[in-house]
């Protein structure tokens, strides 16, 4: 069962010197998903209270179904 929304660590992928790597759904860093949506080149995410901010699924698989049909 797909989630309905997706969290910036759910997309991201994590890491750094200090603490272990979590591969997100992306192979790009929480600052690259952040320029991405800046540039409208990524969904933007909603608010979900206030210090929770996610992506619904719907908006991130559809971006991803266009991404591989621009790719073939």
């Amino acid at each position: 069962m797909q989630p309905l929304y997706y969290r910036l660590a759910d997309i991201a992928s994590t890491g750094s010197r200090k603490g272990p790597r979590r591969q997100g759904l992306l192979p790009i860093s929480p600052a690259e998903l952040w320029r991405m949506v800046a540039a409208k080149e990524f969904p933007a995410p909603v608010k979900l209270g206030p210090r929770l901010t996610a992506w619904r699924a719907a908006d991130v698989s559809a971006w991803a179904d266009a991404k591989a049909a621009e790719a073939k």
